[in-house]
């Protein structure tokens, strides 16, 4: 591959950086422009593990149509494209290439702290900040190996969600308790919070119960249920669909789809270029039955659109999925056909939300939006609204088991079918 010749002038420079803090940004972004330089058009695809995790997944052979990162890290399968970012609070940073396998440097754990300023932010929003990371998206794991939260790593979501250069936002996925999703709820609205299924025995015997980076389903390494159309060297244009449905017009990254929303409130005039704006899957419930709020796509509207009628056509780059689920990606042309808009105002927060039914874009046939036993409407305030989907579900036995790892709130077998769409104004 391209960048065979350069990986260890690479590793011993990135590591020298990392000793040295006052060149450790500057050297970690030009080390991020000369890998996807050189290995982007090629095929390679890089994959960043931030913070590591843990020796065992990096270096056992670990099998798992599932596990995207994983995989990944035992170089068993391409990379297509996505930008992934895994973290375990551990203090440790390591970069993988998927066809080199090799870790660079470390970190001191002050430097992943949570801080406003820290350097481990700092590094996340360099290496973003970079033309083929902004075209795919990131997505942003978290597990502290001793307790099982994500803790330490939210202050890297915090700073990923306010890069408005990125063209699909950030998914943060994790063991999430009560205190990680209050402090989600604070974040701008492009961190949607995705959710991975520990399937595999060996996933779970790596990493129990509260399993990161097993990506159930995700549509850019699950066979047979997704596949992925790979459309040439530009990675934000590779587009993953179901392999039951057809679909043509593959978007390109750089191009904006028009998405029409109507039924908006008096008063509101224009919805502002920049404002947050994610198409969500089907919430979940805690034990408690506290609804969690999937959102795998993220965008930012792209100019400022006005109201007339209580109608405006939002222009948003094209969908790329970000996260986990049984969701494909399709453009927000085919999916937008029909959106009905509710107000609501939170504490300090106003969103608009709308629901989107693809029933003739992609032949689905709608359904009822009804709540699930123990999953029930405690809130009208995003991100904790209880919207949820059904399909030959049966709703009356529906259950929670309170295992994050594997929730779905009982019945719940398509979420495709049903959208609800919201942006913070």
């Amino acid at each position: 591959m391209a960048n065979k010749l350069t990986v260890q002038s690479l590793n011993d420079k990135f590591t020298a950086a990392v000793l040295d803090s006052s060149n450790f940004i500057k050297e970690s972004k030009n080390y991020a422009k000369d890998l996807f330089k050189k290995g982007s058009r090629s095929g390679t695809r890089a994959t960043l593990y931030f913070d590591g995790m843990g020796e065992t997944a990096v270096n056992d052979d670990v099998e798992s149509e599932n596990a995207m990162s994983v995989a990944n890290m035992n170089g068993d399968v391409k990379q297509y494209g996505v930008p992934l970012v895994v973290g375990n609070a551990k203090g440790k940073v390591s970069w993988t290439v998927v066809e080199e396998r090799f870790k660079m440097g470390t970190v001191d754990e002050d430097l992943v702290k949570p801080t406003a300023n820290s350097m481990a932010e700092k590094l996340v929003r360099q290496v973003i900040d970079n033309s083929y990371l902004r075209s795919t998206g990131v997505v942003v794991a978290a597990k502290d190996e001793a307790t099982g939260n994500s803790g330490n790593f939210l202050a890297l979501a915090s700073a990923l969600a306010s890069l408005r250069k990125m063209r699909t936002g950030m998914t943060l996925v994790g063991h999430l308790d009560s205190d990680t999703m209050g402090y989600l709820s604070s974040l701008p609205v492009t961190a949607g919070v995705g959710h991975f299924d520990a399937t595999s025995e060996k996933l779970k015997e790596l990493y129990g119960d509260a399993a990161i980076g097993t990506f159930h389903r995700c549509p850019f390494i699950d066979e047979p249920f997704m596949s992925v159309v790979e459309t040439g060297d530009d990675p934000g244009a590779n587009c993953a669909v179901a392999e039951d449905l057809e679909q043509d017009a593959i978007p390109d990254a750089s191009d904006t789809c028009t998405l029409v929303i109507d039924g908006i409130a008096e008063g509101v005039d224009v919805i502002k270029k920049g404002s947050a704006f994610t198409i969500e899957g089907v919430n979940r419930c805690t034990g408690a039955g506290t609804p969690l709020v999937n959102s795998p796509y993220a965008f930012v509207v792209q100019e400022d659109a006005e109201v007339a009628d209580g109608e405006a056509e939002l222009k948003i780059l094209p969908v790329y999925f970000t996260g986990a689920g049984y969701i494909p990606t399709v453009s927000v042309a085919k999916i937008a056909e029909d959106a009905a808009i509710t107000w609501l105002t939170g504490a300090e927060k106003k969103y608009a939300v709308g629901i989107v039914r693809a029933r003739e874009a992609l032949n689905w046939t709608p359904i009822e939006m009804l709540d699930i036993k123990g999953c029930e409407n405690g809130s009208t305030t995003v991100p904790t609204m209880s919207f949820h989907t059904a399909f030959d579900g049966d709703f009356n036995e529906a259950s929670n088991d309170g295992r994050l790892d594997t929730l779905f709130c009982g019945k719940i077998v398509d979420p495709r079918l049903v959208r609800t769409v919201y942006w913070e104004l």
